[in-house]
């Protein structure tokens, strides 16, 4: 009777040692998992962040013909609701401007690393100044549109007149090449930097003082 109650300890043992080490086993895996998803995470932005760099040296000549130093162009647009917004409204602030169109490959490609930017930058003060995000839209439809930036949940103002590219003077008035493109403004109104990438315009933004 010893000897089996012994046997079974044994077993009851043995059984404990199995099951911890399996736990064991699985929170190693997980840690794994979670550390290779970290790298991928991290090698596709860089990556990301290595493409976009190299599409700007490339193609330069997707960059907007306005340089810094001029005066923005000043435009009136309509929110998906008719409420008005002109960009001579947020003088006193540092403005990010960001054309786009849903129609368009490259914006939707870089709708990701926008937000993250956003987020990345959203509280960012230059000598004191806060920044004001505003997206203008090529886009003719306004129900195609509207349904993206339901999708998107974008949390900064979304505007657009609902004409042809060629045809809407904010495009003319701004001497685009390519979309998207991104504009910072200084709190007088003046360009102080251009980018045709979410990339390219992180750059620009951390370059500010």
């Amino acid at each position: 009777l010893a000897f089996l109650q012994h046997k079974q300890s044994i077993s009851f043992c043995w059984f404990w040692t199995i099951r911890e080490l399996f736990i064991f086993m699985k929170i190693i895996l997980r840690s794994y998992l979670l550390i290779s998803l970290m790298v991928l995470i991290s090698s596709i932005s860089a990556f990301a962040q290595a493409e976009e760099d190299t599409l700007t040296n490339r193609h330069p000549e997707y960059l907007p013909s306005i340089k810094a130093g001029e005066i923005a162009p000043d435009f009136e647009a309509t929110d998906t609701i008719g409420n008005k917004l002109k960009l001579s409204d947020y003088r006193g602030k540092y403005v990010i401007l960001d054309f786009w169109a849903t129609w368009c490959g490259d914006c939707r490609r870089e709708i990701p690393f926008l937000k993250q930017l956003y987020e990345d930058v959203k509280d960012k003060q230059i000598n004191g100044v806060p920044m004001q995000w505003i997206s203008f839209s090529f886009d003719n439809k306004a129900e195609s549109w509207k349904n993206i930036l339901r999708k998107e949940k974008f949390p900064w103002p979304q505007v657009s007149n609902l004409k042809n590219t060629r045809e809407d003077e904010t495009f003319k008035a701004y001497k685009l090449n390519w979309i998207p493109a991104f504009f910072v403004l200084d709190s007088e109104g003046k360009v102080v930097g251009t980018a045709i990438t979410a990339a390219g315009l992180r750059k620009v933004i951390d370059d500010l003082n």
